[in-house]
């Protein structure tokens, strides 16, 4: 009888490890992308977003923006591994939330003229956009996320 018990419970141990070992964990940090997108209000005042975007001829950049009450920003970039002293570059101008076909989209205004756009992604997040105001296609990061 004893040979029975211990046999069914070999048995039943070796069945219930097989089993765990076919279970897989994925565990990756994503961005929260809530379709639903934000007003102007729930962005401004002082919203900062931060990240790495790609570039053509270095490692990547760093970007700080930050976006004020009064629709005016700060933004500073710099390139990674630059070898170039006081390669940190500091711009301000004006933003607006335009409203296009799919999205929200933040048009930033530099005091030179140039434009950056970026689609808002519900509170944490913004991406990048081309100057069509259409996605980038790349397999890079495009998004900066809410600090």
């Amino acid at each position: 009888m004893k040979k029975v018990i211990l046999f069914a419970f070999a048995a039943w141990t070796i069945i219930s490890c097989e089993s765990n070992s076919k279970n897989i964990v994925v565990v990756y940090d994503t961005i929260n992308v809530d379709t639903a997108l934000i007003q102007i209000d729930s962005i401004a005042p002082d919203k900062n977003f931060s990240g790495i975007l790609p570039c053509k001829d270095c490692d990547g950049i760093n970007i700080y923006l930050t976006l004020h009450l009064d629709s005016t920003f700060h933004y500073t970039e710099s390139k990674i591994n630059d070898t170039i002293q006081n390669a940190i570059s500091e711009k301000t101008g004006i933003y607006s939330i335009d409203s296009n076909k799919v999205a929200e989209v933040i048009d930033l205004k530099f005091a030179d003229g140039s434009k950056l756009y970026f689609q808002i992604y519900g509170d944490t997040a913004i991406k990048l956009l081309n100057s069509k105001m259409n996605a980038l296609t790349t397999d890079q990061n495009t998004f900066l996320k809410r600090n």
